[in-house]
């Protein structure tokens, strides 16, 4: 209540409680039924045991948001469970959005709403903070208050009964308040929603994680505090490299990056430039780069050669730059602009020292002026306290994130270079293998039902075998008629199901391909190094299937079994890399297509330069779900590439359309179609001309999360090939109710009905994906669109004089 007035929140408080009259000098009520106005949110701090019924009176009043920072639920004691699942069931009664319980509340400091019990109130700013422990986010505003960092806002979501993270990042992705999002997680309820919601905002705003519970004894730690089941850390980060989420390792780096991501432009590579007046902060700064997996620019020569001629014959004469102790604010300013001009240096991290001749406060405006002549990232570390606070201040307001030591500003740069690359590799465009898989599927649930009328969850070395080789993944030679009439000569009623016979392989390479099954991430794959590459050993890569040759390659680089594949060990031969990349999407499809399959492992799967050959096979299935009805994909994360939604069909003129989802591979087609834009249609279907496309925004049309959006491309065969010639975009908002529509056609194949074919798939995706309402902007003269919805029943609706909604109801 003391934070709630008081502090310029201009709304209404009502104090309830049965025992008192006032609360604090303002009237309360003895039960939420008898506040005579309507009220929006509701936050309660009474006995666990009291709360559902505190949570049925508000439902009932129709108050739709509540705070609940009681605890006594499921992190404690048992019985808490059974009052989340009563919480829950009036959450579904009276559609509530509850956050906690057992958090410390929410503050959003542009209203200056402080509904937390927090000792202070959080300063305004662009961040919004989310954190599963609310004494780290009371010691977080402590910091913050210090360090001059301000919010978009604070949560405090406890054991996330019904709000969690994924609802956060969707709310933050689109608050114009909020430029990046930090996270402090313990674990995470639903992989599936939080990946979904990460996917497609980690792009235009950055996430930034810390994940408690690293080691056996944290994940313990943290299992014991949430009540919940957490992960392994290697799937949590594949987990999080795959969001495009930046992890780090310390709270302190949180809001580093934070800071940083949202005032400058990710670095392009990992190349830093280090410019400081004393050795010893420069040489710090150096190992600290390193130990992180960052780079020293090379300097070009030339500009080494520029460099000589206005520094002391004794400087350092390579990166770092030691300018030496005597240095001026005009040889910082000097050095900085030869340094701009070098192609090899994608970021730059100043230091000072208060030793020398150059004042602090003058120095800091010459690195902003510098500054202003580049579009790399720039860093600063002014060391010292006093004597360089005002030079500190002027930095951050002019967007240059300043630290007190040299190794926290590396360790940010290199950050920063991680998630521009974690992002760049999330969004390559992977290329076509040309690979095709038809298994018989039907001859492969034969041998499941096999295995569960014999009641044995392992299949047999020959079962697992014809599995892989069913998804074109190359098996050892098999022949064993005369071994089989040796047995039965000696061990007649011995029965025998098969021999395996194989000949010997060597100069190739062992790997390891293995599915697991985690309980709460499902289905994860498992590349690594094999059992002969001793001192590679448990050398490992997770990835989480639909598996792409982008999102394969990836694995195989994170081992150090890439580095002996590409450039061969000892007397060994090079390996095609591509020939491994194509057996991962092979094995991420058979991982997608059987969701009974809870293990298989290849080990040894043999490569060389010339071969892939999975030398031993063993699967094992969950007999359960080889009879009983599966959800489609339930052992997935990411929803694989909806087949279902291809059709043929066709225009008009009699000509044949394919329609299908989009795939990443179709980038370079989507190029081709933009450049059949006309301007008119660019303006039409953009609401402004649009002169240049880049790789990042195809990227996200072609790399989509096929839950939340459909795009639908038509493609016609045209001089023996297969052409995009319109594309159709289905956004889902986040209370998975409505989506946005969008359709655009290239200037050739205009006025011949696909537009009102694609819109009308649309309409009937939307309908097959529970939607209720599907919508789209229109500019007021775009008379041919606003004609193709009037016939199919849109309402129309003027925004204002130059744009209009068409609204359909789907149910």
């Amino acid at each position: 209540m003391n934070n709630l007035i008081g502090v310029g929140f201009k709304g209404f408080i009502y104090p309830v409680n049965p025992f008192y009259q006032s609360v604090q000098g303002i009237t309360a009520y003895p039960t939420v039924k008898k506040i005579p106005w309507q009220v929006d949110l509701a936050v309660i701090a009474t006995p666990a045991h009291i709360v559902p019924q505190v949570v049925e009176e508000c439902g009932e009043v129709g108050i739709k948001g509540i705070i609940i920072v009681s605890s006594g639920f499921s992190e404690s004691i048992p019985e808490g469970k059974i009052l989340e699942e009563k919480l829950l069931k009036l959450k579904q009664t009276y559609n509530l959005r509850i956050v906690g319980p057992n958090c410390l509340g929410i503050m959003r400091p542009s209203i200056k709403l402080n509904a937390t019990f927090a000792n202070r109130i959080a300063w305004r700013g662009r961040i919004a903070f989310i954190s599963q422990s609310g004494a780290l986010c009371a010691s977080v505003l402590d910091w913050a208050a210090h360090a001059n960092v301000g919010f978009s806002c604070v949560v405090s979501i406890g054991s996330m009964i019904d709000v969690d993270f994924a609802d956060l990042i969707d709310y933050f992705g689109t608050d114009p308040e909020t430029r990046s999002i930090i996270l402090f997680i313990e674990f995470i309820r639903e992989p599936k929603k939080f990946m979904s919601a990460a996917r497609r905002f980690a792009v235009t705003k950055p996430i930034i994680v810390v994940k408690a519970g690293k080691s056996p004894e944290g994940m313990k730690a943290a299992a014991l505090h949430t009540g919940a089941i957490t992960g392994e850390d290697i799937i949590y980060q594949a987990f999080f490299d795959r969001a495009g989420v930046v992890r780090v390792d310390e709270i302190s780096d949180l809001f580093n990056c934070a800071e940083i991501l949202a005032m400058q432009l990710p670095p392009k590579g990992p190349n830093l430039a280090i410019i400081t007046n004393a050795g010893g902060p420069g040489v710090t700064a150096v190992d600290a780069l390193v130990a992180r997996g960052g780079k020293l620019a090379k300097l070009a020569k030339e500009n080494i050669e520029a460099l000589d001629c206005i520094l002391p014959h004794y400087w350092s004469s390579s990166n770092p730059v030691d300018i030496c102790e005597d240095a001026t604010v005009d040889r910082f300013r000097k050095v900085l602009e030869i340094c701009l001009k070098d192609p090899n240096i994608d970021g730059y991290l100043v230091i000072y020292t208060p030793i020398g001749s150059a004042d602090s406060t003058e120095a800091a405006k010459a690195v902003v002026e510098m500054s202003k002549e580049t579009n790399k990232p720039f860093l600063a570390s002014w060391l010292g306290e006093e004597d360089v606070r005002e030079a500190r201040s002027i930095l951050r307001q002019n967007r240059i994130p300043v630290y007190s030591t040299p190794e926290q500003a590396v360790t940010t740069f290199v950050y920063m270079y991680q998630h521009a690359r974690n992002l760049e590799l999330l969004y390559q465009t992977p290329e076509e293998l040309l690979i095709s898989i038809n298994p018989n599927k039907e001859r492969l649930h034969h041998i499941l039902e096999k295995a569960v009328k014999e009641d044995r969850q392992i299949l047999t070395k020959l079962e697992s075998k014809e599995f892989l080789e069913a998804y074109g993944i190359p098996m050892a030679e098999k022949c064993y008629e005369e071994l089989k009439e040796q047995v039965r000569k000696q061990q007649p009623p011995m029965k025998v199901e098969g021999i395996t016979i194989q000949p010997v392989f060597s100069g190739g390479y062992e790997l390891i391909l293995r599915l697991k099954r985690d309980p709460q991430f499902g289905s994860v794959i498992i590349f690594g190094t094999g059992q002969t590459g001793v001192e590679f050993y448990n050398d490992i890569a997770v990835g989480f299937p639909p598996l792409n040759q982008t999102l394969a390659r990836r694995m195989i680089e994170q081992t150090k079994a890439f580095k002996i594949l590409s450039e061969g060990l000892r007397d060994r031969q090079l390996v095609n890399t591509r020939s491994v990349e194509e057996t991962i999407v092979k094995f991420s499809h058979l991982v997608t297509d059987f969701p009974q399959i809870v293990e298989a492992d290849i080990n040894p799967l043999f490569v060389d330069s010339n071969k892939v050959v999975a030398l031993n096979a063993s699967i094992i299935v969950d007999l359960k779900k080889v009879s009983e009805e599966i959800q489609p994909y339930e052992h997935l994360i990411i929803r694989p590439y909806p087949t279902r939604y291809i059709t043929r069909q066709t225009q008009k003129t009699g000509e044949e359309i394919i329609l299908r989802p989009i795939r990443p591979e179709d980038e370079p087609f989507l190029v081709e179609l933009f450049e059949t834009f006309s301007q008119q249609t660019m303006r039409l279907r953009f609401f402004q001309p649009v002169k240049d496309v880049s790789h990042q925004t195809l990227a996200r049309y072609c790399n989509i999360d096929y839950d939340r959006e459909m795009t639908i491309v038509a493609e016609q065969l045209e001089e023996g090939k297969y052409r995009i010639v319109g594309i159709a975009r289905l956004v889902i908002e986040p209370d998975a109710e409505r989506g946005e529509v969008a359709i655009v056609v290239g200037d050739p194949w205009q006025n011949k009905g696909l537009g009102s074919m694609m819109l009308d798939y649309l309409i009937e995706i939307g309908r097959d994906m529970g939607l209720k309402k599907v919508f789209g902007e229109i500019l007021a003269n775009n008379e041919k669109m606003i004609h193709i919805c009037c016939k199919k029943g849109f309402q129309i609706k003027s925004i204002d004089d130059e744009t209009c909604l068409a609204t359909l109801n789907l149910q």
